[in-house]
């Protein structure tokens, strides 16, 4: 892209000379190849200042050492413009590259006539989307942060453009969050995914904000492996996924206490080979597969976000909140967490099993809301993941 200053023939030369006949001093030069120098001359070279076009329309304003670019300058191409550092001819060092047609800035490392180091590409200009973190050889390598048009974002690690390795991304646009290992820019690996439930309460005092949590493995954006996925009711599921959806052994806790173990079959419970234990509240969570609308009403699936081109343009991948494709699923049957007080509220008093079931009806709030008891949760899960899990 850079133009170096080559010894030609001269046409025609309008300046000062030294007493040997060479260029000394100022002057301007016309070569047979249409090259125009005007600047500082010293013992027939270019040297100190100089003003220099190329014939395809290149231009450069800057230092000059032994006729080639060195030192600071400005190169002005067809469209686009970098001023900065330059060495032997290129951009090299600190600089700042921007485009005519693009609000697109890059301001950073060079090395070589490439983003090289840390830099800065801001692509709009309002300056509030940007890649800011590590490149090598013009592309993104190493740890960095993105901020999309959107507000959605992406800090981690990045290979050869893409995200890959641990990172965290976070969709603002729907209320979710990504942390954990990513490979081909989408979760690929052990990681875990929270996206926000809105519960309005029945007093409508206000709105209460509960999180879906999802931890395990990742393939290619699904779930896929062993994970856990704990719903904002309190419910929750233990076992194998394909596909984002429930396949193979596991186990699910309904609100009430139900405890359903054995083999799931494309996001439902096997019957035949599979058993409930019901809670002391009552048997009414053996009902044979999940009510509600499953994962589909609860659940979200990422999508990779991708940046196109020094242009600046960049395209979000949005979350995907309808899992199962309209598939029936087998997942909470209340659309909020739920306290079961109303059975401590017979006249004869509370019974054990009604207690008992408030009382878990209270935990579960607690485990969802409280940040030490999901902590504490999350430990025992990573630590059943790593040395194999039962019913």
């Amino acid at each position: 892209m850079e133009a170096v200053v080559q010894q030609a023939t001269t046409v025609t030369y309008d300046g000062e000379m030294s007493a040997a006949g060479l260029f000394h001093g100022h002057g301007r030069a016309v070569y047979a190849s249409g090259v125009v120098c005007d600047g500082d001359w010293r013992d027939g070279v270019l040297e100190g200042r100089a003003a220099v076009v190329f014939p395809d329309g290149v231009q450069y304003d800057g230092d000059m050492s032994g006729n080639s670019m060195e030192g600071s300058g400005v190169y002005r191409w067809p469209g686009a413009t970098y001023q900065g550092e330059v060495r032997a001819g290129k951009r090299h060092g600190r600089g700042a590259m921007s485009f005519d047609d693009s609000p697109a800035v890059y301001e950073g490392d060079w090395a070589d006539g490439m983003r090289h180091g840390r830099g800065v590409l801001y692509f709009n200009a309002e300056r509030t989307a940007f890649y800011e973190g590590e490149w090598e050889r013009d592309v993104k390598q190493g740890w960095g942060v993105i901020v999309y048009p959107s507000g959605n974002a992406y800090e981690g690690e990045w290979v050869a453009d893409q995200k890959c390795g641990a990172g965290t991304m976070w969709w603002h646009t729907s209320g979710q969050v990504y942390r954990g290992m990513w490979e081909r820019g989408v979760p690929n690996g052990l990681g875990e995914h929270v996206w926000e439930q809105d519960v309005t309460p029945g007093s409508s005092r206000g709105t209460c904000l509960m999180h879906n949590r999802y931890l395990g493995s990742f393939v290619d954006g699904r779930r896929e492996g062993e994970g856990a996925l704990l719903y904002s009711t309190g419910a929750r599921y233990e076992g194998t996924w394909a596909a984002d959806r429930k396949e193979g052994e596991g186990v699910y806790v309904f609100e009430d206490g139900t405890v359903f173990c054995g083999s799931f079959i494309s996001d439902r419970p096997d019957l035949k080979t599979g058993s409930f234990r019901y809670g002391s509240g009552g048997g009414g969570g053996g009902g044979g597969g999940g009510g509600g609308g499953g994962d589909k009403d609860s659940t979200g699936t990422m999508a990779g976000d991708k940046e196109t081109g020094a242009g600046g343009a960049a395209v979000h991948g949005a979350a995907d909140a309808a899992v199962n494709g309209g598939a029936a699923g087998f997942g909470p049957r209340v659309a909020s967490l739920q306290l079961y007080i109303d059975d401590l509220l017979g006249s004869e008093g509370p019974t054990a099993a009604a207690a008992a079931a408030a009382a878990r009806a209270v935990l579960n709030l607690l485990a969802g809301a409280n940040s030490e008891l999901r902590a504490l949760y999350d430990r025992y899960w990573w630590a059943a993941l790593s040395h194999g899990r039962s019913c």
